[in-house]
């Protein structure tokens, strides 16, 4: 036999034998293929109103990191605290060199005794000044009225020296030597009263005297100089207080009650404005958190917050609310002030804000999937639907949503066992 009829006889029986092991498994009924149906809880959507929350995590920290530093450049002499030490406000942090501060002060005190003394001399100078130009304006209207009473005086013998030549030219004539002798009485006083009339007059044209205006320019200079040593005095009490303030600056205190979490000087080294020597973390406290543009409007400074933890709830406010957004995050930043030892600095805390009274459509959160992009299933001849929704506020465990059409059955309880397509079997609609 040829050696391919071998291998023919060879596959011939091979399909014989295939064909009479598989052919009674042909022969069986096809088995009934059962789909799955889950039974699921469902709620009809509509529109319903509840005061609106906003929540998110926090952190806490310290509410004042300070960097402490020396106001003025010197040596570093003396440091008193080390990292972890507590500290109050006031207490000494550290000391540099201050001799070259105290002998400022001293000659500042110095500067204002001298200026002092000055301004003393000065002002009893202008005392003295005033009460002579006050004796010279007395002096100078003693005088008006001595020519007024001279005046007036030579204006009455004027008259009576009239009287008498009048009455003896009547009665005796005028060639009468009495009459002559009266005449001449007459005219001699009444030039006396033209005398006396124009002395007084020419006193009040001239106003005050010579005497009168260099007792007032005397005056007015020592008031002059009064002024001028007053600002010599101001500015040396200035240099007094700024000398004090160097000194004091020489002296590095605690301006928070906290703890040191560094100490960066060391004795010996140049201390600068510029570089921190000592630095505190505030016993007082902060929760921070972001929040997305959408929720600024409805934050405010003062606002009551809730901030919470799996065993301490505080209530406190908002204290700032940052004006621009975090360049990474988008988010702006809202701090809220809490007492120290309310929560362990580091931790995440929650935080919660009651807001206004809204209308819309409101889901259980425990309904709400999410794949990257939030979603929920709603019923559809039977069988649940993916639908995508958007999240648009908090209440608690209640989450507003946009994206569904009212009457919708929206599958709140078994989401967990669904797929898009899944046969559900309704067992409770609330």
């Amino acid at each position: 036999m040829k050696k391919w009829q071998k291998i023919s006889l060879i596959s011939v029986f091979s399909i014989a034998f295939l064909l009479l092991v598989i052919a009674p498994l042909f022969d069986r009924p096809q088995e009934e293929f059962i789909e799955r149906v889950v039974s699921v809880e469902t709620m009809t959507v509509s529109e319903s109103s509840f005061e609106e929350s906003y929540r998110s995590v926090a952190f806490i920290s310290p509410l004042v990191i300070t960097q402490a530093a020396f106001q003025n450049i010197g040596t570093i002499t003396q440091i008193n605290v080390k990292e972890g030490d507590r500290v109050v406000v006031n207490q000494v942090l550290a000391r540099i060199d201050d001799e070259q501060s105290r002998l400022q002060l001293q000659n500042a005190r110095e500067g204002l005794s001298n200026a002092q003394f000055n301004l003393e001399s000065a002002q009893a100078n202008a005392e003295t000044q005033q009460r002579l130009y006050d004796e010279a304006v007395e002096n100078d209207e003693a005088r008006i009225n001595e020519l007024r009473e001279e005046q007036i005086q030579a204006k009455v013998k004027r008259d009576e020296a009239l009287t008498l030549y009048e009455t003896n030219r009547d009665e005796l004539g005028d060639e009468s030597q009495v009459t002559i002798v009266s005449l001449r009485d007459y005219n001699q006083a009444e030039l006396e009263y033209q005398i006396a009339t124009t002395q007084y007059e020419t006193a009040l044209d001239n106003g005050e005297s010579n005497d009168v205006l260099i007792a007032r320019s005397r005056y007015d200079a020592s008031l002059a100089n009064v002024n001028a040593n007053q600002t010599q005095v101001n500015i040396a009490r200035n240099n007094v207080s700024q000398a004090e303030s160097n000194l004091s600056n020489t002296t590095l205190r605690a301006s928070v009650n906290g703890t040191v979490v560094r100490v960066v000087g060391n004795v010996n080294e140049l201390a600068t404005p510029l570089a921190p020597v000592v630095v505190i973390a505030s016993d007082e406290l902060k929760a921070v958190f972001g929040v997305p543009f959408q929720w600024l409007p409805s934050l405010f400074l003062n606002q009551s917050i809730e901030v919470f933890n799996s065993t301490n709830t505080i209530n406190a406010q908002i204290t700032s609310i940052a004006p621009i957004p975090d360049q990474t995050s988008r988010t702006y930043e809202v701090g809220v002030a809490l007492d120290a030892n309310t929560f362990p600095i580091g931790s995440s805390v929650s935080v919660s804000i009651a807001l206004d009274e809204v209308a819309g459509v409101w889901l259980p959160i425990t309904s709400i999937m999410n794949d990257g992009q939030p979603y929920v299933y709603v019923v559809e001849e039977g069988r649940a639907i993916k639908r995508r929704i958007s999240l648009v506020g908090f209440n608690n465990t209640d989450v507003r949503v946009e994206g569904l059409l009212a009457n919708e059955e929206v599958i709140v309880n078994g989401v967990k066992s669904l797929r898009s397509g899944t046969l559900v079997k309704v067992v409770t609609q609330p």
